[in-house]
């Protein structure tokens, strides 16, 4: 079976089914996702013994203005990249480009919005921006996680993604 093949590996004519390495590729990802998602409630859990409960409140209530904004960064981008790369309808450098504008193009809506925001008695515009530039990060690490994967670069997404929220989880 030449999907269980790193690229590279086949005989001359034999071509590696790219479908076959998108979903290996899936496969891995999904694995990678347990201890992501187990580091994600060990930090929960920390967070709030040492929070408090209100203090809680305050950082999810952030920690989701932040997603928000963020988000705009990525409008889907990340999910229908690795079906388009794979089947030749977009090169990696076509999505990083658009990636690019739309962060570009988040950050300055978003600093806007925030700066308006400021102005009111108890809005912590610093604590929202830093969640921002967070979660605008991660959607770059998801970005060229997925086009690791396109390029049956699977282990090495893997890595990045575990790596990424080890060290988040560390700081």
């Amino acid at each position: 079976d030449l999907s269980s093949r790193p690229r590279g590996t086949e005989a001359p004519g034999e071509a590696l089914n790219p479908l076959d390495a998108t979903t290996l590729g899936g496969a891995v990802r999904l694995s990678v996702e347990l201890p992501i998602r187990l580091l994600s409630i060990l930090a929960i859990l920390v967070l709030t013994h040492r929070l408090g409960v209100l203090g809680f409140g305050e950082f999810t209530l952030t920690l989701g203005v932040g997603l928000v904004i963020a988000e705009f960064a990525d409008l889907g981008l990340s999910q229908g990249l690795v079906r388009n790369v794979v089947g030749g309808a977009v090169t990696a450098r076509d999505i990083f480009t658009v990636k690019g504008q739309l962060t570009a193009l988040t950050l300055g809506v978003g600093g806007v919005a925030l700066a308006a925001l400021s102005k009111i008695p108890g809005f912590d515009s610093l604590t929202i921006t830093l969640c921002m530039i967070h979660y605008v990060g991660f959607s770059w690490i998801e970005c060229v996680g997925s086009t690791l994967r396109a390029h049956g670069r699977i282990w090495a997404e893997a890595a990045l993604l575990l790596l990424s929220r080890v060290v988040l989880v560390a700081l």
